[in-house]
C-alpha cells in the first residue's frame, strides 16, 4: 500500500482545500485531517480498511452524534458517540469518551453526522465551497453522503485514534454557517435526527444514552475518579434492572 500526503496552503475555506486534495489525488481511501489533529494509534490504517470492508459505508470520524439536535450542533446531542483526547488550549488533555450498549458487534455504529477533526472516506463526493468556509462543512458532508446512500459510521475504539490539539477555535461566521445548513437540510433533517441503523428503528422513542466522561485521574482517590465509578455502578444496576431499556422514556426535547 502507498500512502500519499498533501498538504493544503492557503485554503480559501475548508471546502475548498479538501476538494483541491480530491482533484490531486486517485487514492480510493482518504482522510482528511485538521492541520492540528495528529494520529497516534499504530492500528489506525488497519482498523480503517476494516470498516470499510463493508461497501455500504462512505464516511468514517472518530467522534459525533448517534442523531442531530435540532440546533444542528452535533455536540448538542444526546446521543454522542466516540472518543477522543483533546486540548483546547488551556494547557489541559482530557479523553472525550462516549459509549453506547446498542454499538454494533461489527465494531462500528452508524452516525448521523461526525466533527471535522478527522474525516475518512472510500468515495469522493464533492464538500459544498458554494456554501461552507469553515463551519459546519463536516455536518454537510455527512449529510452529502446519507443523501447519496451512504452510510456515516463512528468506530468502537478501545483507545483513542488521534489528539485534536485544537487551541481557541474562532467562531467568527458560526451562527451564519448554522443558518444556512438548517436552510439548506431542513427538508431531510427529521429523518436524519433519529438513529440512522434499521434495527434501532422501533426502540428510537426507548433508546437509552449510556455515555459517560472517562476521567484519567493520576490518584484512584480523586473526586474524578470516585465520581465515575458510582455513575458507573447506577448505569449497571438500571442495566439489570431494564436491559433493553423498556422502562426508560426520552422526552421530545432529548431527540429534537
Amino acid at each position: 500500500m502507498r500512502i500519499s500526503f498533501i498538504p493544503i496552503y492557503d485554503a480559501q475555506s475548508m471546502c475548498q482545500g479538501y476538494n483541491q486534495a480530491i482533484a490531486q489525488s486517485t487514492a480510493k481511501y482518504k482522510v482528511y485531517l485538521h492541520q492540528d489533529t495528529f494520529i497516534i494509534c499504530p492500528t489506525f490504517i488497519k482498523d480503517l480498511l476494516s470498516i470499510f470492508q463493508d461497501a455500504s459505508v462512505g464516511l468514517v470520524g472518530t467522534i459525533g452524534a448517534l442523531c442531530l439536535h435540532h440546533t444542528g450542533v452535533w455536540w448538542d446531542s444526546t446521543y454522542k458517540y466516540g472518543r477522543v483526547i483533546y486540548s483546547s488550549g488551556d494547557g489541559r488533555w482530557r479523553e472525550y469518551y462516549f459509549e453506547n450498549q446498542e454499538a454494533s458487534l461489527d465494531g462500528f455504529i452508524d452516525a448521523a453526522v461526525v466533527d471535522g477533526l478527522l474525516m475518512a472516506t472510500q468515495y469522493d463526493i464533492p464538500w459544498q465551497e458554494t456554501y461552507f468556509k469553515w463551519h459546519f462543512y463536516d455536518v454537510s458532508q455527512c449529510f452529502e453522503f446519507h443523501k447519496a446512500g451512504r452510510r456515516v459510521c463512528i468506530p468502537s475504539l478501545d483507545a483513542p485514534w488521534c489528539i485534536h490539539h485544537s487551541g481557541l477555535a474562532s467562531l467568527v461566521g458560526y451562527n451564519d454557517a448554522r443558518d444556512v445548513f438548517l436552510g439548506l437540510y431542513s427538508s431531510i433533517m427529521e429523518k436524519h435526527r433519529i438513529v440512522f441503523h434499521n434495527e434501532f428503528g422501533q426502540k428510537k422513542l426507548n433508546y437509552r444514552p449510556s455515555y459517560i466522561p472517562v476521567p484519567r485521574p493520576g490518584n484512584r482517590r480523586s473526586l474524578a475518579y470516585v465520581e465515575y465509578r458510582i455513575l458507573k455502578l447506577i448505569q449497571s444496576i438500571f442495566q439489570k434492572i431494564d436491559p433493553l431499556g423498556k422502562g426508560w422514556s426520552v422526552r421530545k426535547n432529548d431527540i429534537y
